[in-house]
């Protein structure tokens, strides 16, 4: 059975991902994150969605020694009853925890690496990015850098020959097509 890493956040899109794997016959992999975040709340969402998946998960832990996140710096200020113009504007909000798909991917890579997977699946998504430039495009030009490195540094573009992809489902479509993907 091939073999699938899903960075599964707890949230609608990854939850679909995880789901879209099971449905196209991968052995789901998940990967959690506990990177200091002031909530656990997606992370029990994460949780109970694997285990309701029956899926193989484990949570990685790691703290950024920097700042700049309302999400992991207490002394930033959580932005409470936004109104949408705050949230549909250019600006970048205090909770962007700076690079965090990219350091999300950079671990997805490393276990694929290590467990010999297919793909890598991620439910990052541009719709509704808040700001987040990790879920603009940049998402997608960091998969595509994530995947050539590993050509570069590593044998095939992982440890074990054969085809490998990084899949991010959701990346440029509209919320309604996530969930509609997961009925």
């Amino acid at each position: 059975m091939k073999k699938a890493v899903v960075l599964l956040s707890g949230g609608l899109d990854s939850s679909t991902c995880l789901w879209w794997t099971l449905a196209h016959n991968y052995k789901p992999f998940c990967l959690l994150f506990d990177y200091g975040q002031r909530h656990k709340k997606e992370l029990k969402c994460a949780i109970r969605i694997a285990r309701k998946a029956k899926a193989t998960w484990q949570v990685v832990r790691f703290r950024l020694p920097w700042g700049g996140s309302a999400l992991t710096d207490r002394s930033v200020r959580l932005p409470r009853r936004r109104k949408l113009k705050e949230m549909i504007s250019d600006k970048i909000p205090p909770t962007y925890v700076p690079a965090r798909n990219t350091i999300f991917l950079s671990f997805a890579l490393s276990f694929a690496d290590a467990i010999k997977a297919e793909t890598v699946v991620l439910g990052a998504n541009a719709i509704d990015f808040s700001g987040y430039p990790d879920c603009l495009s940049y998402g997608d030009r960091i998969a595509k850098v994530l995947y050539l490195c590993s050509d570069v540094i590593g044998r095939a573009p992982c440890a074990h020959e054969g085809p490998f992809s990084v899949l991010h489902n959701f990346l440029a479509r509209e919320k309604f097509f996530a969930a509609r993907s997961g009925i």
